[in-house]
């Protein structure tokens, strides 16, 4: 997880919803999302990380979820709760 200029482990522990793009379907429970989807996720980190609410702060209320081997971007995330 990419946060600000610091870069900490994180796992993906439960995907809550998937809202699929292509046809605008909503999916209570996914168990995995595809590219381009939305989705309601809970990530845990390795280490504390300090976070804002994304209405709160467009900067600290945001993330990035990147490849560990390469850096590649897997996704983007706010903070809601």
């Amino acid at each position: 997880l990419k946060h600000t200029t610091r870069t900490v482990k994180a796992t993906v522990e439960e995907i809550t919803s998937r809202l699929a793009l292509d046809d605008l379907t909503h999916h209570a429970d996914p168990g995995q999302l595809v590219a381009n989807d939305i989705g309601r996720v809970r990530v845990r980190t390795a280490e504390p990380v300090a976070l804002d609410a994304y209405a709160d702060s467009r900067h600290t209320g945001s993330f990035l979820l990147i490849d560990p081997a390469d850096g590649t971007t897997l996704a983007a995330g706010i903070v809601t709760d």
